[in-house]
């Protein structure tokens, strides 16, 4: 029997929809969210987490609603995620006007804060 901790997903709240859906319709929230790090071990019971475990965790932030996500650091992880990401645009599981929506709300804060013009 192996002494590796079984991993099973936490789901914090900022992972259900229906809490940034709360921020957006009934708190009139229109700015930025962001995740906090999804490379945590809380997030894995205490384990490190495998590739394929963190790229659905970084998916699953985005398709709850969160515009950015904290934790993706080397190119392998962004690529890997980015990957993961086009194929739910493309299978319907993630809206592109949702990812369109996103950035749109990115950019508006990169304005807002002189970043870019």
């Amino acid at each position: 029997m192996s002494s590796r901790k079984r991993w099973i997903p936490i789901r914090p709240l900022n992972f259900h929809p229906k809490v940034v859906h709360y921020l957006r319709n009934n708190l009139n929230f229109n700015g930025v969210i962001i995740t906090d790090g999804l490379y945590m071990k809380g997030l894995y019971n205490g384990v490190v987490p495998t590739s394929d475990q963190f790229t659905q965790t970084c998916v699953q932030a985005i398709k709850a609603g969160n515009d950015m996500i904290e934790g993706p650091s080397t190119p392998e992880q962004i690529t890997s995620i980015l990957a993961a990401l086009n194929a739910s645009i493309q299978d319907g599981s993630l809206p592109q006007s949702q990812v369109d929506q996103s950035v749109t709300r990115i950019l508006q804060m990169k304005i807002k804060y002189g970043i870019i013009k």
